[in-house]
């Protein structure tokens, strides 16, 4: 047992506020130079679909038989592998966000593989939103270098959210699935 199963939790909720007020935060906490520079070019992104609706579609067996093809003139934001569905072409989604290698266990040859495939799919069609956890193997392979590229860092906690708002120039919130990441994503758009 620790402190904590002996506290009521309405002490710590008022400790856990108490410390939000008073201790500061760093909202970019020790990104590498290069890293914040890649960021503050997301600056473009901010309000750029202001107003208007966002079709987030996700990939997986739920979606492979649906026609989808009435959102060839929306704004949509495919996730993940979305561009290998029979409908990607003609949908051409304006963005395919891409949750990143740096977080799923996935062999370097694969990775490779899956990057070129990705690149040539979207090359033309829709501006990847990828986690900056790839950015250097992809600079380093020279993946999607005739793609305009976004790159987004995740790792605020959610409970800073009322203090930061979302600012992809920064650091966005962690979570745990790339619906959540694009929908950070076009929050911010």
């Amino acid at each position: 047992m620790t402190f904590r199963d002996f506290v009521p939790p309405i002490f710590i909720h008022l400790f856990n506020e108490v410390k939000r007020k008073i201790i500061p935060k760093k909202h970019n906490p020790n990104l590498p130079k290069n890293w914040e520079e890649i960021l503050k070019k997301n600056s473009t992104l901010k309000n750029f679909h202001h107003g208007k609706r966002c079709y987030i579609l996700a990939t997986g067996s739920s979606i492979k038989n649906m026609d989808l093809k009435p959102l060839n003139n929306e704004i949509s934001m495919g996730l993940n592998e979305f561009f290998l569905h029979d409908d990607y072409k003609e949908i051409k989604p304006k963005y395919v966000v891409f949750s990143g290698f740096g977080i799923h266990n996935v062999p370097k040859e694969k990775q490779a593989a899956w990057y070129k495939s990705y690149g040539d799919t979207i090359s033309g069609i829709s501006t990847p939103l990828i986690n900056i956890c790839d950015y250097n193997y992809i600079k380093k392979n020279n993946f999607l270098s005739t793609t305009d590229v976004k790159f987004f860092k995740y790792g605020l906690k959610f409970d800073w959210i009322e203090d930061y708002g979302i600012d992809a120039t920064k650091n966005l919130y962690e979570c745990q699935g790339v619906g959540a990441m694009a929908l950070q994503c076009a929050l911010y758009m």
